[in-house]
């Protein structure tokens, strides 16, 4: 199972330049930035080393996409079929949240920023509650019965406090999904996670300013699928600047062609 991690803002727009390497002794693509590990942001998007989150099956590595003129960037690409690897379009994507250390009102947040996200993309999300499942925990596993039953985990959304082996000084969150390949052949994603970095004090909702609802905005595009950009118009934009939190042009576009309008696929098997 391949895991792609992104970055989320800078608030301070102090970022470095975003560098890929693919680590092949442990089949895992993992994207840093100068002050974060593929998901940087809040001060910044702290980042996290997905040899310690998402492992990929050694045949399902996918390769990085390239800007789209029309203002947005895919994180992975299929090499079978050179379309970004998505969720199945025409299957709820369930979530859960951990609400331990969440921020007041960020709750509410994580919801709202998921009914925005369904309506831009169209795709369906489905809340399975609140869960204890620890955050970080070492590796996460994509499969856990006992939990869950036997499918995909959900998504798991959650704030953890600021932990320097995550985030760096002034990260915000890190997220991403894992890649299986289903019976067509096709790179799907199964589950993910946004891990939140609750020490941080951003104001709640989406008005104009530094809010957690942009951040979860920001962190739901990574983990469908979608990369930094440089127009600051964009929610995609690695820096969280101060304006509203809704959902670019360039990212609603991004976010259709992850949606149903690009197809069905098949969801791969549990193992």
């Amino acid at each position: 199972m391949n895991g792609t991690m992104a970055m989320g803002y800078d608030p301070d727009d102090d970022f470095g330049d975003l560098e890929e390497t693919y680590d092949r002794r442990r089949n895992v693509l993992v994207r840093t930035v100068a002050l974060f590990v593929l998901l940087a942001f809040g001060a910044t998007y702290a980042g996290i080393n997905l040899t310690s989150f998402l492992r990929n099956r050694s045949d399902a590595v996918p390769t990085e996409a390239l800007a789209d003129p029309r203002g947005f960037k895919f994180l992975s690409m299929d090499p079978g079929t050179n379309q970004p690897v998505r969720y199945d379009p025409c299957t709820p994507i369930h979530y859960v949240i951990n609400p331990t250390d969440a921020p007041r009102g960020g709750l509410e947040d994580i919801h709202e920023a998921v009914r925005l996200t369904a309506v831009a993309s169209g795709l369906r999300f489905s809340f399975d509650g609140q869960v204890d499942e620890p955050l970080l925990s070492g590796q996460r596993d994509p499969v856990q019965e006992a939990r869950y039953g036997p499918r995909w985990a959900p998504i798991l959304i959650g704030w953890i406090p600021f932990d320097s082996n995550i985030f760096e000084v002034d990260g915000v969150g890190v997220a991403g999904s894992a890649i299986e390949r289903n019976r067509d052949g096709r790179l799907v994603y199964v589950t993910g996670s946004i891990i939140l970095n609750g020490a941080d004090q951003l104001d709640n909702g989406f008005r104009p300013g530094k809010t957690w609802g942009k951040v979860a905005l920001h962190e739901l595009g990574h983990v469908l699928g979608l990369d930094h950009v440089a127009d600051p118009a964009q929610v995609m934009h690695p820096s969280l600047v101060s304006s509203p939190a809704v959902w670019g042009v360039g990212d609603l576009a991004g976010l259709r062609l992850l949606g149903p309008d690009s197809g069905c696929l098949s969801v791969p098997e549990v193992p």
